[in-house]
């Protein structure tokens, strides 16, 4: 699948190419057991717009079905002149997600756990996920030992004991970490100049027109996530490829 814009974007999709599918086996980001075959996933190359106004060509492996969704989502990113660091295969970063948050890498397919908890398989496994600029767009959690300290039980919601802590119901999360950085793991640590929202910049993902290309077409955002906030991360669940 070819898809070009009358801006000059120019998107594909294609099958994993061998050269590629031996790469992720070397590296690791794919390896037997993971929960889908490289048979489907696609390949991308995507025209994008750097962070000095020059364009650019990325590549990113994503599940075969949202392919079409993935490359038209990008030449409306493309349209809007929307900024990208860079957009590099994991496998650079040998298959390591903090290398590639903390290299500002822009990356989607990756057999991979969920941060701090081994064993369960992250949606970027599926090729269901991509992160979007993650130095402009940081994960933020309050950290447990902190929350315990204001008399979190370890089981509710950390949302719901921050908003019984007076923190607003919208945005809890997010309102904690601003406020109480040291109290928040922020990954990439880079991100941290990143956590007021309101302050334009370059790459940031919010509300509007570029995050529309993506939740037009069924993604969900992490940035309205309640105990945590994953401003970087774009997904579709696995299930409603089925």
């Amino acid at each position: 699948m070819e898809y070009r814009g009358a801006d000059g974007f120019f998107g594909m999709a294609v099958p994993v190419p061998k050269s590629v599918e031996l790469e992720m086996r070397l590296k690791k980001s794919w390896r037997e057991g993971c929960p889908v075959p490289i048979s489907d996933l696609s390949y991308l190359v995507l025209g994008y717009w750097d962070f000095d106004g020059k364009p650019q060509i990325g590549e990113l492996v994503v599940h075969r079905k949202l392919a079409l969704a993935m490359v038209t989502a990008f030449g409306e990113l493309y349209a809007l002149r929307f900024s990208i660091d860079r957009m590099e295969p994991i496998e650079r970063y040998d298959g390591d997600d903090d290398r590639s948050m903390e290299a500002n890498n822009t990356s989607a397919f990756n057999c991979r756990d969920v941060a701090g908890r081994p064993g369960v398989f992250s949606n970027h496994s599926y090729g269901t996920a991509i992160d979007i600029n993650p130095v402009q767009n940081p994960f933020l959690v309050p950290k447990n030992e902190a929350l315990k300290a204001l008399g979190w039980n370890g089981t509710e919601k950390k949302a719901d004991f921050l908003e019984r802590l007076g923190y607003p119901h919208i945005g809890t999360v997010a309102s904690f970490c601003e406020k109480q950085v040291a109290n928040c793991r922020v990954s990439p640590s880079k991100g941290l100049p990143f956590l007021d929202r309101t302050n334009p910049a370059p790459g940031l993902l919010v509300e509007g027109p570029v995050l529309q290309a993506f939740t037009s077409r069924g993604f969900e955002w992490g940035g309205l996530w309640r105990n945590s906030v994953d401003y970087q991360h774009l997904e579709v669940k696995p299930a409603k490829l089925r």
